[in-house]
């Protein structure tokens, strides 16, 4: 008798059978492949909660990213899931000991990789290195470069540092921000972050003219607020951690009024990369080390609290307590009711000049008394200095805010000229006054 199977015995029976399917997944069955890569992007997780994997049906957790803050992830392809009806983007991904696979929500990942040590690099956010982990809103951005800058001289400038310099730079600011000998502006927040980010400068008012440029940063946001700003360039940043922050100076700003003279200074190791005139009674508090810049020309110095590079015979040193006797002339800082001016030595000079960063005042000693002469006034804008002598008519105060000054001489702001007038001999300033 010719057998019959389960179906022809249900259909002789008159039964109806309905195969029901196995039970779905509420995604795609098959993620749909949106490009598959060839150099694989890596990945970092972008938040420090649960940050699931999930298999390629979505049915179930095949690993949780939040135990893994430090593990960098490679993609090896971008596809897209539905879930509950709703279509999103994920990458497959796995790290390297193989231990983590699956489908990670793209929005829950930032493209980076962990270096170890302690270090994320975030690339394409514009963070080649930072002792912290990235947040949503952390891009670099734009920095305050100041000055006088193009993209020409700015160029050799933009370089991306060495992986091995950044880690030995950041790790000196993050560990020495109780360093006193280190510029105010590189101690504050050091431990809370500190990082390289290639940060926008812009060379004129046109975007096409924006150049990229390595910065160190520090974070100065809180657990709401995501806020970095930038500190230093990160060129001026690595000599200064080169040297441990060790100065090979360090001025007592109450003893001793010491100014890059010429009012310049520059925030790469180069005269013409930029540069900015300082404003007036900036206190240089430690010279680190000379002989920067193509020429060996430049000393890297703690202006104000900032570090920069300045032109090293421009850096003027006065005692406020001793008057300093050079080419015949008395110099000090203090003016002539002060007893250290008082029994200056008549008989080596009757000369004597007040200097500031702006110009002197002279006096010349006659009658008995030390009678002001003239004040030569350096007069800056833009590009040239304008050496201005006006005659004694009055006051200090007169003196400084006359307006009857003439122009006895024109420098440019990029040069070391500008020192040289301030030691000019009295008959060449007489000679200008009549």
């Amino acid at each position: 008798m010719k057998k019959l199977g389960i179906m022809g015995l249900m259909a002789v029976a008159g039964v109806t059978l309905i195969v029901s399917q196995p039970c779905l997944s509420q995604a795609s069955q098959i993620p749909q492949t949106l490009k598959t890569y060839k150099t694989k992007p890596t990945f970092l997780p972008l938040n420090a909660g649960n940050t699931y994997l999930w298999n390629a049906s979505h049915t179930a957790h095949t690993g949780n990213l939040k135990a893994y803050q430090t593990t960098t992830l490679t993609a090896t392809k971008k596809v897209t899931m539905t879930v509950n009806g709703e279509t999103q983007t994920y990458y497959a991904v796995k790290n390297t000991r193989k231990k983590l696979a699956g489908y990670v929500l793209a929005s829950q990942v930032v493209a980076g990789h962990y270096v170890k040590g302690g270090f994320y690099s975030y690339p394409t956010k514009g963070i080649l290195l930072s002792t912290v982990r990235y947040r949503t809103g952390d891009d670099a951005t734009q920095t305050s470069l100041f000055g006088v800058k193009t993209k020409a001289s700015l160029k050799p400038y933009t370089k991306h540092p060495s992986l091995a310099q950044m880690k030995k730079t950041l790790t000196f600011y993050n560990q020495n921000q109780k360093n006193k000998n280190l510029p105010t502006i590189l101690k504050w927040r050091a431990a809370s972050g500190v990082r390289v980010a290639m940060d926008d400068v812009w060379t004129t008012t046109n975007s096409a003219d924006i150049v990229k440029v390595p910065m160190l940063e520090m974070f100065v946001g809180d657990k709401a607020g995501h806020s970095w700003a930038d500190k230093a360039t990160y060129k001026i940043s690595a000599d200064l951690a080169a040297l441990n922050g060790k100065p090979k100076k360090t001025y007592g700003t109450a003893m001793t009024y010491t100014v890059p003279f010429d009012g310049l200074y520059y925030n790469f190791p180069s005269t013409t990369a930029t540069y900015v005139m300082a404003a007036t009674n900036m206190d240089l508090k430690h010279l680190y080390q000379t002989g920067y810049g193509p020429k060996h020309n430049l000393a890297l110095i703690d202006l104000d609290g900032h570090p920069r590079y300045v032109a090293t015979k421009n850096i003027l040193s006065i005692a406020n307590t001793k008057p300093q006797l050079k080419h015949g002339i008395w110099y000090t800082t203090q003016d002539p009711t002060k007893t250290s001016v008082k029994r200056l030595k008549t008989s080596r000079s009757k000369y004597y000049r007040v200097a500031s960063e702006n110009g002197f005042i002279q006096y010349h000693y006659t009658k008995g008394s030390w009678q002001p002469q003239y004040s030569i006034i350096f007069d800056r804008n833009d590009r040239v200095v304008q050496v201005k002598l006006t005659k004694a008519t009055g006051t200090l105060a007169d003196m400084q805010l006359s307006r009857t000054s003439q122009t006895i001489a024109k420098t440019t702001t990029n040069n070391a000229k500008l020192l040289a007038y301030l030691y000019k001999p009295v008959s060449y300033y007489t000679k200008a006054a009549h």
